[in-house]
């Protein structure tokens, strides 16, 4: 885990809302099935050497409430995004391996951390969101107050 600033980003992808209740059940969940369109939509995107990203943001309150997902890359100009990450501080965490059972890994240990005593930091619920560089990395950026 690493603190970082990190500056601002416009982003482009397919958005869906919903909650941690809903994901864990296959019926009612959203996330999987939108990075699944997403992929049939734009096959190919990290093979073309573009990163991908997993946004979380508009959140109704914390992690209990409801929030956006969106699945993309990084959009060709500001005019053409879907979303824009403000400029902020957050904490990095990253894993490799086997997708997306890291990635699963990863949210576990990053849950762990912020409700542990030993945790120094309040997560802001801004946006949060996964930058996948390749096929076997993920790096999480969970937002924090400064």
């Amino acid at each position: 885990m690493e603190r970082i600033h990190k500056g601002a980003l416009a982003l482009s992808g397919l958005i869906a809302r919903t909650n941690n209740v809903a994901e864990r059940h296959a019926e009612t969940a959203r996330i999987g099935p939108l990075w699944q369109a997403y992929f049939a939509e734009h096959h190919g995107q990290l093979a073309d050497g573009k990163s991908m990203y997993g946004v979380y943001h508009d959140y109704q309150s914390d992690m209990n409430g409801d929030y956006s997902v969106l699945v993309g890359t990084l959009a060709a100009s500001d005019d053409m995004s879907d979303i824009r990450l403000a400029e902020g501080d957050y904490l990095m965490f990253s894993a490799s391996g086997e997708m997306p059972d890291c990635v699963v890994e990863l949210w576990a240990e990053i849950w762990r951390y912020f409700t542990s005593p030993e945790c120094q930091y309040q997560r802001s619920y801004l946006s949060d969101y996964e930058v996948y560089p390749d096929t076997t990395r993920v790096e999480i950026y969970i937002g924090i107050k400064s």
